[in-house]
């Protein structure tokens, strides 16, 4: 009952998630190592990435296309970051 759909805009993580599909997502699941999760903002937005890892200023995420780099978000402007549970056209 708390899983949550966010549809894809943008094209930062084809092919692991392409535009016009869906991840679902629980906002108290956090995000895991390694794995996809939904960065929700304090603006509204929504990014979708891959979790790496957390310091006391940054929450450092890799996005895949055009090319695979790491990104440094700065936490002061994340509201949270979840898991991905499913994901689809």
């Amino acid at each position: 009952p708390r899983t949550r759909v966010l549809r894809l805009g943008g094209m930062s993580m084809v092919p692991y998630a392409e535009p016009g599909g869906f991840v679902t997502y629980n906002p108290r699941q956090p995000a895991k190592r390694g794995h996809g999760c939904v960065i929700e903002m304090k603006d509204g937005s929504y990014a979708v990435k891959r979790f790496e890892r957390m310091d006391d200023q940054n929450l450092i995420v890799t996005e895949l296309y055009p090319e695979e780099r790491e990104l440094k978000i700065a936490l002061r402007d994340v509201q949270g970051d979840y898991a991905i549970g499913l994901r689809g056209d």
